[in-house]
């Protein structure tokens, strides 16, 4: 619950939701956000699966992006706190959350919204392709600290 607890923490007056899959993932967050004295709507759901009327001015997400065949690169410290669902994709379909967050947002998030991606950097132009199938503009692609692209914005057309 890291990005939604930070969220509410420094922007008082929005509303944040929270999703994962994980109960295990979810009580943590929760926890966490009662000690961060932060008010965040938690919802257990599947991404592929997940349908709601809700509307969002901005959408975050951190998916799993390591790909499964870059697992041997990872270091023990993320393996050994990190739960793999969190962390690994398959080779095969590397971009699916990032094209279902996307179709969700089609419906859900407001004309003017955002969404913000964690991004695994080898996938730059792929992300690319799929933002202009489904009609968005990137505004950015970010660098983390080691200067990585790391983080992508994107923006509805209208």
């Amino acid at each position: 619950g890291c990005i939604a607890i930070t969220l509410a923490k420094y922007l008082p007056n929005s509303k944040v939701s929270a999703m994962d899959i994980s109960s295990d993932a979810l009580k943590v967050a929760k926890e966490n956000a009662k000690l961060n004295n932060v008010n965040i709507e938690f919802i257990k759901a599947d991404i592929f699966e997940y349908q709601s009327d809700k509307k969002f001015d901005i959408i975050v997400s951190n998916p799993p992006y390591v790909l499964e065949s870059e697992k041997v690169l990872m270091k023990q410290n993320v393996l050994n706190n990190e739960p793999e669902i969190a962390l690994f994709v398959d080779d095969i379909n590397a971009l699916k959350y990032y094209e279902s967050i996307i179709k969700l947002s089609l419906n859900n998030l407001n004309s003017q919204g955002q969404i913000f991606f964690e991004i695994n950097e080898n996938y730059k132009y792929e992300l690319n392709m799929i933002a202009q199938k489904y009609e968005y503009k990137i505004i950015d692609f970010k660098l983390d600290i080691h200067n990585k692209t790391r983080f992508l914005v994107l923006s509805k057309y209208y």
